[in-house]
């Protein structure tokens, strides 16, 4: 299966690096940065940078060990769609195209096989919604975007997703953030309001519906949706991201700081989170 080999790669590279690094130089940077910080520095702070090193080390570690496993599965669908999400996590937005789409032909070879239909149209409808994704983020970069695929055809891909499992409300969320993208944050209200109506336990739709309550200037409603989802989830990213940058408009700086410290925590990977942290510390 896949998830032995990637286990066993994981064990083998892991043996690698304790050899690697026996008498050699660190070279992870932030050992350095943390080598170069005053000694007045106190014990909270260099916990979090040697803990935030070792999770990079050991995503380092498990990247490494998926594409050596998607190399040797060439035609197994779910490894490629794991590294698609692996390029995903890191923002390579192209690159996680490129395995999505590896998957999904690979997905359709094994159409002819005995598979059940349902879920065999319910993984290439969520295939089909992150190539959608990628192709939404790439818009918002900017310089970003592709020559052929534009909003039209990102919804187009979308839809026909929506067509293969309409019950799946990742792909509608989608909809809706290329809605807010398209600052048609009308759309994309009335897009995640049905989403909340269907799956009411769906935490990314009601934090995306604070976004958009953001983005159109009413506070009190991106307050109420933001503070569900973090009382349901606290670690919830986006949610204590956006709720920290709420709190920063409104010069909370201290309220602000907590929320995305929280947001580390959950995933330390992300730049932006960095970002605003730093913000609200200078505040």
């Amino acid at each position: 299966k896949m998830e032995d080999a990637v286990m066993k790669e994981i064990d083998c590279i892991s043996r690698k690096e304790s050899v690697d690094t026996v008498g050699g130089e660190k070279d992870d940077e932030m050992d350095r940065e943390d080598d170069d910080d005053d000694e007045e520095d106190d014990d909270g702070q260099e916990s979090c940078v040697s803990g935030v090193g070792e999770l990079m080390e050991r995503e380092k570690i498990l990247n490494r060990a998926l594409l050596f496993v998607s190399k040797r599965m060439q035609s197994n669908f779910q490894c490629h769609f794991h590294v698609g999400l692996m390029y995903f996590r890191n923002q390579n937005y192209p690159k996680a195209k490129e395995s999505f789409k590896r998957a999904l032909e690979n997905l359709k070879a094994q159409k002819t096989k005995k598979v059940d239909p349902n879920r065999w149209k319910s993984t290439e409808a969520r295939i089909i919604s992150m190539i959608a994704q990628c192709y939404l983020y790439e818009l918002t970069v900017p310089g970003g975007g592709s020559d052929d695929v534009g909003p039209e055809q990102i919804q187009e891909m979308l839809v026909e997703a929506t067509r293969l499992d309409n019950m799946q409300p990742d792909v509608w969320n989608n909809l809706g953030l290329l809605y807010m993208s398209l600052n048609k944050f009308h759309g994309a209200r009335a897009v995640l309001e049905g989403v909340v109506r269907v799956f009411s336990g769906y935490a990314d739709a009601v934090a995306n519906l604070g976004l958009a309550a953001m983005c159109s200037e009413e506070g009190a409603e991106a307050t109420r949706c933001l503070q569900t989802v973090v009382l349901r989830d606290a670690a919830h990213l986006e949610a204590l991201n956006n709720y920290g940058v709420l709190l920063l408009r409104h010069k909370l700086y201290a309220q602000a700081v907590v929320l995305l410290e929280k947001a580390v925590d959950s995933d330390a990977s992300q730049s932006f989170v960095w970002s605003n942290l730093a913000c609200a510390y200078s505040g």
